[in-house]
């Protein structure tokens, strides 16, 4: 675990991790070049895009995760806040600190991001495949092993920046390699495009193993 994130024996984990949520960041760069596309109506389709200046839907995600983490951790220290009455009992709060420690935990999880990659076989079609393991945090709190099947073993580095891109809502309608960019996504009825500026592959499978377990979170927590 992160230096900065590891409490003491006899300290309290939530007060302690609570108390640090603003030190709280993932460094992760996407690789990835977005830009914001318009059609110009009276052009040939090969000359007839313009695109807004560049911006990044990882790290907005990426931001996401640190907001989700400094609320959780508001949470906390607002319980310890709390007075006690008849409507609100001890054990209660403890629930709900719980609760919260245990989705901090799973944001570490994300921030310290430890995976294993390795091929496997189908039992009926032995077809092999690549497989993820990672490191994450259950809903009881214990710690866990998150699997994840990516796909076969030729997938490409644009396949998997496709991967990614689905993971983050997006609707691939194009891909050519052979464009100034290697994909066009829409969402919520915008469309961009992508350029690929990495060849680095891990440096694309972080974000997607990244992304994958923030999926995870969100449909958990959220």
């Amino acid at each position: 675990m992160d230096k900065q994130f590891n409490s003491k024996p006899n300290e309290d984990r939530a007060l302690f991790l609570a108390e640090k949520a603003d030190r709280f960041t993932i460094e992760l760069s996407s690789g990835l070049l977005m830009r914001r596309y318009y059609r110009i109506e009276g052009f040939p389709e090969d000359h007839s895009f313009m695109v807004e200046p560049a911006f990044d839907a990882v790290a907005e995600e990426l931001e996401s995760i640190k907001r989700e983490f400094q609320y959780r951790a508001k949470a906390i220290v607002d319980l310890y806040a709390i007075e006690l009455t008849s409507k609100t009992t001890f054990g209660e709060l403890m629930i709900q600190r719980t609760e919260h420690l245990i989705c901090m935990e799973q944001l570490l999880k994300i921030k310290n991001l430890k995976y294993w990659l390795f091929q496997a076989t189908h039992a009926k079609s032995k077809e092999r495949y690549d497989m993820i393991k990672a490191n994450y945090i259950n809903e009881f709190g214990q710690k866990t092993i998150y699997n994840k099947n990516i796909g076969n073993v030729d997938l490409t580095l644009i396949d998997l920046v496709v991967k990614v891109f689905k993971l983050l809502g997006y609707e691939v309608i194009e891909m050519d390699i052979n464009k100034k960019w290697h994909l066009l996504v829409i969402r919520n009825q915008q469309k961009h495009t992508v350029e690929v500026i990495t060849d680095d592959r891990k440096q694309i499978m972080d974000v997607f193993i990244t992304m994958s377990l923030w999926k995870k979170y969100q449909q958990s927590n959220l």
